[in-house]
């Protein structure tokens, strides 16, 4: 999770900053790693290297979670932000800065955490020394005709295994990540067609006329029949 907190929103506690969050960050004290960082902001841009904030117990209040992060000892830069007494634990400061104040001035901050999930998560891996599994493949695409008229299409592999070699395309601009991976077909039954095997199969949704369609289920139902006949 990425989060923008507005100083506005900040409160301090015997020169540490609180900052509320809307989800509930994942701060083990047992993991020995870090699982959040806190960046100090100014006019929308990063002012600071990362603070690592307290690893404990988050506390709840008026719905947001409270994590805390502390400062740097030595301060007397007057545009920081309200400082209190003294700062006895900075074992999560990462470094020290020459204006020795507790904190730069700021009016946000920006915090990348982690947040833990019990349910409804999912993680699949792609490791070295072990072969995927095979997978039936289905992705909606369009086919588009000689008159140039788009129809809805469904593209089946009924049998395919990823291979190890893939490819990962980031820009700055903007524009959608891609992750390119090489795919293994081998011939096999689709689910709507167990007359014969096919490497892969495009089935095309010539003229569904007005009907609404939706998929329910990956399970045969009796409304998919119109769609072929």
């Amino acid at each position: 999770m990425t989060e923008t907190v507005d100083r506005g929103e900040i409160t301090t506690n015997s020169g540490a900053i609180q900052i509320p969050l809307k989800e509930k960050p994942y701060l083990p004290t047992d993991k020995g790693d870090n699982f959040a960082y806190v960046m100090l902001m100014k006019n929308g841009e990063i002012v600071s290297e990362p603070y690592i904030p307290v690893h404990a117990d988050i506390v709840e209040s008026d719905g947001h979670f409270i994590i805390e992060v502390n400062g740097h000892e030595n301060y007397d830069d007057q545009e920081a932000i309200n400082t209190i007494g003294e700062v006895d634990n900075h074992n999560y400061v990462i470094r020290d800065y020459s204006a020795q104040s507790q904190f730069p001035p700021f009016d946000a901050v920006l915090v990348d955490y982690y947040v833990a999930r019990e349910g409804n998560a999912a993680q699949i891996e792609i490791t070295a020394d072990k072969f995927g599994g095979n997978y039936y493949l289905e992705a909606s695409t369009l086919f588009r005709d000689q008159n140039g008229v788009d129809m809805p299409a469904e593209f089946i592999i009924p049998n395919c295994k990823v291979q190890s070699n893939f490819t990962f395309t980031m820009a700055s601009s903007g524009d959608p990540s891609s992750f390119t991976f090489t795919m293994d077909a081998f011939p096999d039954y689709t689910r709507f067609d167990k007359s014969k095997k096919v490497l892969a199969a495009i089935q095309i949704m010539k003229d569904a006329g007005s009907m609404t369609l939706h998929r329910h289920s990956t399970a045969h139902e009796d409304a998919h029949d119109k769609l072929f006949m």
